[in-house]
């Protein structure tokens, strides 16, 4: 074993501490000391774990002073044979300032054939970086459905005057996630917001699409043009008290138990999926931005109204609206998740956004919650009793079978050419091994493709499944499984024929109804013939039941042309 590798678990501790407090010169001889090290030890663990340390100490900041040596740890580390070690050094490189590095991200970023993951850290790394250069790779990034949201997130960074016209031209093809994405770049900026309202007036954006969280955030230019165009396009989301009480006696009428009778729990949960999700988690699901609303009082209607109409009335300090100034014109708004003398990171309702101190101009905490008044008023009745009814629903319930978002209903109901059922697939082994089809039980139906999937169960950490996986003819491919998660999902790795495609997925899910995840898990060439796709047991969610299970619904071989 390398000596080095005697030094990892007190190297652990300390890098953090030493990486996040340098504040002076003097410190630098640390920095210097790690990539001396990195340069010197042949150990790619030891490379691995080092470099983990320094990225994560270093998030949030555009650019760090390269350390004595690093020129000799990038030759190394460059050429190391684990890719998880060139490209961790990659990225490290070019908060280093190094041209070398700026040029393989740029060129990982546009190239179709590269694993999918590794074209997204390359595109964080140049967001984080903010590369100048990076616009243009961004509006050609819009048209791809792989990276979309992404770099529509990524174009709030920048103050171009293309990009309004750019997302709204594709802005129909958009999913709900990707269309709050769209929404809240062009919240961000004055000018984007102008072209904005304008969409919204001549009907290119729905009302809806604007929550009442972007609409506060625009509040905060104070720009008097823009707030009466606002609530010209959209309304006011200011209410008085007594406005407040009109509303609740308003939506008592509308909420009467005859009213809820009539109302449809999934698709209160497709509204649900599209307001709410992105802040709230229910039955496992959804963001964290907001408090959980599984165990809280939601059967209760008067709860509901009083949290949804009035969320002011009483606020906590961890929900509190805070509202960023940056020194290039952007407002960003959310909740503060991590600070540090360098760096501040905000969550959005979809993202969490680290910026450095010294491009802030401003920060304003609100006496408002997080939680924005107004979420009713974008909704029709019938939208607002399905979402009651929801809300109240005591387990998850399917989502509704015509639901026509790409992001949230069930993968298979747009298969692609090259799906393989993963009921359909050739169990090899091991003998011991139980692996069987089974079908989906009522509430399940409408999530899987053909009603069932292939379960294994009874098996330990650090067993395996293998299965054969029939390819037609030797292309290169994007390979994907949409996996099962339920509350026994164990966690997994997945390889084919003996090569490692991604980091183990988390297949727990709190909810007494069983859900699709689509995996991503590369793109690779493929030979014509039998291929085996395995599947190794890590470890299970400590939430997880005793009972394990892992689920396969289908398999996609997409051609890449």
């Amino acid at each position: 074993m390398d000596r080095s590798r005697l030094i990892l678990v007190p190297l652990a501790a300390i890098l953090l501490v030493l990486l996040t407090a340098r504040a002076a010169p003097a410190q630098d001889s640390g920095l210097d000391a790690l990539a001396g090290l990195l340069a010197e030890s042949n150990d790619a663990d030891l490379h691995a774990d080092i470099l983990t340390g320094m990225l994560e100490a270093m998030k949030g900041q555009r650019s760090v002073p390269a350390p004595a040596g690093w020129d000799k740890a990038y030759r190394k580390l460059s050429q190391s044979p684990r890719d998880d070690v060139r490209e961790k050094s990659r990225i490290l490189a070019l908060l280093f300032g190094d041209p070398r590095a700026l040029a393989a991200l740029r060129a990982t970023v546009v190239d179709p054939g590269a694993p999918l993951d590794r074209r997204r850290k390359a595109l964080a790394a140049l967001l984080d970086k903010k590369d100048a250069e990076l616009v243009p790779t961004l509006y050609r990034l819009v048209a791809e459905p792989r990276l979309r949201a992404e770099a529509l997130r990524g174009l709030a960074a920048y103050d171009d005057p293309k990009t309004p016209g750019v997302i709204l031209r594709h802005y129909v093809r958009l999913t709900a996630a990707e269309k709050a994405a769209a929404v809240g770049t062009l919240s961000s900026r004055p000018a984007y917001v102008r072209a904005l309202l304008d969409a919204m007036a001549g009907g290119q954006i729905a009302r809806s699409d604007l929550s009442a969280f972007a609409a506060r955030q625009i509040l905060r230019f104070k720009d008097d043009a823009l707030t009466r165009r606002l609530g010209e396009v959209w309304g006011s989301i200011r209410e008085t008290a007594k406005d407040k009480q009109a509303a609740m006696a308003r939506y008592r009428k509308l909420l009467t138990p005859a009213d809820l009778a009539g109302a449809d729990a999934p698709r209160g949960r497709a509204v649900y999926t599209r307001v709410c999700a992105a802040c709230h988690t229910l039955f496992g699901e959804g963001g964290k931005i907001g408090p959980d609303l599984t165990g809280s009082n939601r059967v209760n209607l008067e709860y509901v109204l009083e949290n949804v109409l009035d969320p002011n009335a009483m606020i906590g300090r961890d929900y509190q609206m805070t509202v960023v100034q940056m020194t290039d014109g952007r407002v960003i708004a959310g909740m503060v998740k991590e600070q540090s003398p360098r760096v501040m990171a905000l969550q959005s309702p979809t993202e969490l956004i680290r910026v450095p101190r010294a491009e802030i101009e401003k920060v304003t905490v609100l006496p408002n919650s997080m939680m924005p008044e107004g979420l009713f008023a974008a909704l029709k009745p019938q939208e607002v009793r399905d979402l009651v009814t929801y809300l109240a629903s005591p387990r998850q319930v399917p989502l509704p079978k015509d639901h026509k978002d790409h992001a949230f209903r069930a993968p298979w109901t747009d298969h692609p050419a090259g799906t393989v059922e993963g009921e359909s697939l050739k169990v090899l082994g091991p003998a011991a091994v139980r692996a069987r089809p089974r079908k989906a039980a009522e509430a399940e139906r409408g999530n899987f493709s053909g009603g069932a999937w292939l379960q294994w169960t009874g098996f330990r950490s650090g067993d395996h499944l293998t299965l054969e996986l029939p390819v037609a003819r030797a292309w290169r491919y994007e390979l994907s499984a949409v996996m099962v998660r339920d509350r026994s999902g164990a966690i997994v790795r997945i390889a084919l024929d003996g090569r490692p495609l991604i980091e183990p997925v988390d297949l727990y899910h709190d909810s007494d109804v069983a859900a699709p995840k689509a995996v991503s898990l590369s793109t690779l060439d493929l030979s014509a013939g039998n291929h085996r796709l395995t599947v190794q047991i890590m470890g299970a969610n400590p939430a997880a039941q005793p009972a394990r299970a892992v689920g396969l619904d289908y398999v996609v071989l997409k051609r890449i042309d």
